[in-house]
This record gives structure tokens, sequence and C-alpha cells, in this order.
């Protein structure tokens, strides 16, 4: 992989012209010859510089101040997402109901919200947003990136294949995603039941202006921010491009032979695999699909029931977190096409697709428009709607209606004095002025405060 900066080691390790003339006998000037051969500052592996990385010491910015929430279950997907900011920020505290761990930075002035899973799922992607949003009561959507299995169907852009990028975007006939383990079971058949929330107007808009820009230029910008992988380094040769040659798709009936082994330490037959016409385009090109994204509690490793599902919804793709992200999140699927959802699905392709789906996610900040992502929530109690709470139920006060929102969602209040009494604390006048920490840190203390039998008067005054 060729960088653009270029350092000869040469101009480093030897000794400039200027110095020999002054020195011309080290053991005469009293420096040693170790002094006149010094290593440059990043020769050591601890002092090495990373694209992306801040230059400057982090800088420490308020809750209130992010406004983007990047989540990506698997550790592959949070070391991709890493890479792509251009400044990391200071962490900030958090609340002991907070379990997650974060990592806060920008990207074209955005500033985002990185969390990871402890396991992936809807559950758990469903507990880490509504924490986050705990935390940071200010985030007006999120990006869900990371890998998924990929169905091998015809779209405008070619057919999907390892390494593509498929992104979640309404259709005449669903919103984005579709949650297609969920519904009931009637006589003979399945009834799929529910529908999830489309993308936010303001990430289909950059989605379609990505589309646009990259569609009149030569070099294409996603592909251009995977190379910030560095995949040289000794920790990051997962990102490689695995290459065509390790791209397979076998016929939908037939099964892997061996569990635990790859295709071809298992003794997969070669004649099985669909020919394919080889894709002869630019290799710096990364493909991308826009359409309908299928989000189970199921990891699919059967064809069939993968061309099934996908006749069924139009699918062309499948993961497992977007059905917990998007029940209360406005959130746009971004994904990575690691494997086929059949039998002979391995990792050799997590890396890269993780790379992928990151890069393109990072490019979007610079096509959401800087005042939409940074103008703070609205209350829609000021507008007239009637979305949230009313007057006296959880309290109105000087809180912002996001923020009520996300303590009732955090918090079950099991008596009703509980509750009063945190619709007193909404509408005590310290709160306009304190930080969104100490705020929740007073909510959460007073209520464990009430289960333990004694009120904390001291944070009602």
């Amino acid at each position: 992989m060729q960088s653009s900066c270029h350092f000869s080691p040469s101009s480093w390790t030897s000794v400039p012209p200027h110095v020999h003339e002054s020195f011309s006998n080290p053991d005469d000037s009293g420096i040693s010859k170790d002094t006149l051969h010094l290593e440059p500052p990043w020769a050591r592996c601890d002092a090495r510089p990373t694209p992306g990385r801040p230059k400057m010491p982090p800088r420490m910015l308020s809750h209130d101040a992010y406004r983007v929430g990047w989540i990506c279950p698997l550790e592959v997907e949070q070391i991709a997402a890493m890479l792509m900011l251009d400044e990391e920020h200071e962490s900030l505290p958090q609340l002991p109901a907070d379990h997650n761990v974060y990592k806060l930075g920008s990207i074209n002035n955005h500033n985002v919200v990185i969390a990871g899973l402890h396991q992936p799922g809807n559950c758990p992607a469903a507990t880490v947003i509504a924490q986050m949003r705990m935390t940071f009561p200010n985030l007006r959507y999120g990006l869900l990136v990371g890998i998924g299995g990929g169905v091998p169907v015809e779209t405008d852009d070619g057919t999907i294949r390892l390494g593509h990028v498929v992104v979640s975007k309404p259709t005449s006939i669903h919103s984005g995603a579709v949650k297609y383990d969920h519904g009931r079971a009637r006589e003979g058949h399945f009834e799929r039941t529910g529908a999830l929330a489309p993308p936010p107007a303001a990430l289909l808009n950059a989605a379609q202006s990505l589309a646009v820009q990259r569609a009149m230029v030569d070099c294409d910008p996603v592909w251009e921010d995977t190379q910030r992988m560095q995949t040289s380094r000794r920790s990051l040769p997962r990102f490689k491009f695995p290459g065509v040659a390790n791209d397979h798709l076998y016929q939908s009936d037939y099964i892997h032979q061996r569990a635990g082994a790859s295709c071809e330490e298992g003794g997969c037959d070669p004649g099985q695999r669909i020919e394919r016409p080889i894709d002869d385009g630019d290799e710096s090109f990364v493909v991308v699909h826009r359409g309908t994204i299928a989000s189970g509690e199921l990891v699919v490793k059967d064809a069939k029931l993968r061309d099934s599902l996908a006749q069924q919804y139009g699918l062309l793709c499948f993961e497992m977190e977007a059905a917990g992200a998007l029940a209360d999140f406005p959130c746009i699927v971004i994904r990575g096409i690691s494997d086929y959802c059949d039998s002979h699905k391995n990792d050799r392709w997590h890396g890269y697709a993780a790379a992928v789906a990151a890069a393109y996610a990072r490019r979007l900040f610079f096509h959401m428009p800087i005042e939409v992502a940074q103008r703070p929530q609205q209350d829609p109690a000021a507008s007239g709607e009637e979305t949230g709470p009313q007057d006296g139920q959880y309290g109105q006060g000087v809180l912002p209606y996001n923020v009520r929102q996300s303590i009732r969602s955090q918090y079950e209040f099991k008596k009703p004095e509980v509750e009063n009494d945190v619709s007193n604390l909404f509408e005590r006048p310290w709160m306009i002025e304190a930080n969104t920490a100490a705020i929740y840190d007073a909510i959460h203390r007073h209520i464990a405060d009430h289960e333990r039998g004694t009120i904390g008067s001291q944070i009602l005054r």
C-alpha cells in the first residue's frame, strides 16, 4: 500500500554535512558517536504517528456537544471506526447506570460518540443506545456500522459480492430495515408483524449526496479513506483486501464439508462454486448498494433460508442489531459484506468488510450540513406538539424534552411518590446550570434513596 508521505530513513539516520564539518572527530567533541546517529522519534514503536490521530492534546467537550452516535458491535469494527476520526477527545464522566465504554472524537467538525457492544444482538444494541442517550442527551441520530451477510442478488450497482457495502434505504415496500423474525405463527405459515423506522432524512440526503459525488469524481473518496487503516502495520493486517480470488459463492444446496475448517482445508468441492465473471473494474472503487436490510436474532448460515427470505422481502443483507437500534433511535445501517449467509462463511473478509463500512460512514460526515448536526433538538412541547409528556407528567421544568424522555426510558418508577419527586427535581432552578452528568447523578441517587427508604432531600432544594 502506498503512503502519501515519503520519508527516507537514510535522511534521518545519516549525519547531515554540517554536523560532519563541525565535528569531524566526534571523540574530540565530547559527543558520542551514538548521538550523531539518533533514530527519528517515529522510529520507536510508541511514537509512530497514525493518520487521523490528533497531534495536539485531546480536547474535553461537554456531554451536550455530541450529536451523532456511532454503534459498532465487534472489536474489528471499533478499531476501524477509531481510525476514521479526525480528532479524538478526552473521555467524560458517566453515571453508574451507564456501563458503556465510549470513544469520543470528531469528523469534519461533527462531534461523534463511538460505542461497542459486549455481545451482538438486538437487545444489547437497544441497551447500549438507551444508556448512550442518557449520557449524551443531545444525540440526534446514529450510524450502525459493521459487517453483515450479503445476498448475492443483482442491484442497479451490480451483483452483491464480498467487500461491497450495503446501506439501508427505504423502498416502496419497506422502510430500509426489516425485522424478519418478529411476528406470529399462523396455521401453516409465519406472519411477520411490526415495522422499523426509516433512516432520518438528514442521513438519507447525505447518502444521496455522497452517491452523486462518487459518480462525478475519478478517485473514490470511500476507497481513499480505507487507506487510513495502514494494513502494513503489524497490528492491522486483517484489514487488507483479501482479493477476488478468495470470493467464493457455492450452490445454495451445497453444505460446508467440515465444521471449523476453511473450504480449502475441509475439502469443499470447487466444482460446486457458482461461476461469476471477474469484475474488471477499478479495484480502487468500493461498490455500494442501497436498499432493505434484514435484522434478527439469528446468525443465518443457511443459503436456502437466505434466498427464501430475500425473495420474500427484497433483502440485500442480513445483520443482528438494527431492530434493537431503530426501536428508539433514528439510525442509518451500514454493512460491509463479509460472507454470503451460508454454511461456508468464515472470518477472512471480516477486517476488510469492517474497513469499507467505516470508510463509507466517515464519508457521510462530509455531506451532513453542519448546522443540521449541531442544532439542538427542539422541545415538541414548545411547538404545541403532543408527542411528549404533558405538564405535570414526569415534570416539564427546565430540562429539555429529550433529556426527560431519556430518563423515562432508563428508570421504571415503581412508586407514585418517586415519580412525583423526580418531577419536582425537573423544576429545580439549579438544573439549568448543571451539566448533564450532574443532573443524571442527582436523579439516580434520589431514586436509589427511595429504594433504600431514605429520601435524599438535599438534592430537592
